[in-house]
């Protein structure tokens, strides 16, 4: 199943700067909000769908009395393989210019209703709930990519293949020793037409998506386990806990041990959603 959680709420909460170990999308029913992004701040209102990969940590700032929202967290897993690739698209690149919302206009109600499905299959759990929710899914993608084609990446050559299938592996095992030449030479282009055709896809060169790979799984293992700073290095393919700290700081804006204090108040203290 590639549905993680689905929610619906009616409490006036805002986030502070967060992760998930997930894509999120949030539509809103009523009300607006402020979002922080990617060094990025919109607001976004009615009628709207705010979507996150699972790399990007983001901030939400209620400024209405009354804030809706259907929320959708989506499992890593549904951009493997070529099936749902060109729709989960939207999820997991980053190309130049992408806009982190969808004003979803004279749709908003088919939107709706279908976040609206989602959520009553996944919390009933009636019989073959998850098949059922995970085509709802690809549905509302479908109609995502209706509204918005130009956020999507549609259509697989070769190119967009090579980029996939290194996409995939970083994701099954960010833990790999690898370069930009030795991926270059297993599918037979040059480091430079590599490291141009993956940014020009994903928003990112091929080592950052990695790192990027190695700091999400770290941050679930800070949040979620009770391994040790050394084990998640390990774990997570980083050269040694100096070169982990200095890169988590300077993504992060904090150190390892400071977002795992974080994180253990927030799963105590529950100030969110």
């Amino acid at each position: 199943m590639h549905i993680l959680s689905a929610g619906y709420s009616d409490q006036v909460l805002g986030y502070t700067n967060h992760y998930h170990d997930g894509h999120e999308l949030i539509y809103i029913i009523s009300g607006e909000v402020e979002v922080s992004v990617s060094e990025k701040t919109f607001r976004a209102a009615e009628g709207t769908l705010l979507v996150f990969s699972r790399f990007e940590e983001h901030s939400v700032r209620v400024l209405s009395s009354e804030y809706r929202r259907y929320t959708l967290l989506i499992s890593s897993e549904i951009s493997r393989g070529s099936e749902n690739y060109a729709l989960s698209s939207i999820l997991v690149n980053r190309s130049q210019g992408f806009e982190h919302i969808v004003d979803c206009g004279k749709s908003r109600e088919k939107v709706r209703l279908l976040f609206a499905a989602i959520h009553s299959e996944t919390n009933h759990q009636k019989p073959m709930y998850s098949k059922v929710a995970d085509a709802f899914l690809m549905i509302l993608l479908s109609e995502i990519y209706r509204i918005a084609p130009q956020r999507f990446l549609v259509g697989e050559n070769k190119n967009s293949e090579m980029v996939r299938r290194i996409q995939n592996r970083f994701e099954r095992d960010c833990s790999a020793d690898v370069t930009i030449a030795s991926l270059a030479s297993e599918f037979h282009v040059s480091p430079s037409h590599l490291a141009h055709v993956f940014k020009s896809i994903t928003g990112y060169s091929p080592i950052d998506y990695l790192i990027s790979c190695r700091l999400s799984a770290a941050k679930n293992l800070l949040a979620e386990s009770e391994k040790s700073i050394k084990e998640i290095v390990d774990a997570c393919g980083f050269s040694d806990e100096s070169n982990f700290s200095r890169t988590f700081k300077s993504k992060t804006g904090m150190t390892p041990s400071e977002f795992r204090r974080q994180n253990l108040r927030r799963s105590i203290d529950k100030p969110h959603e």
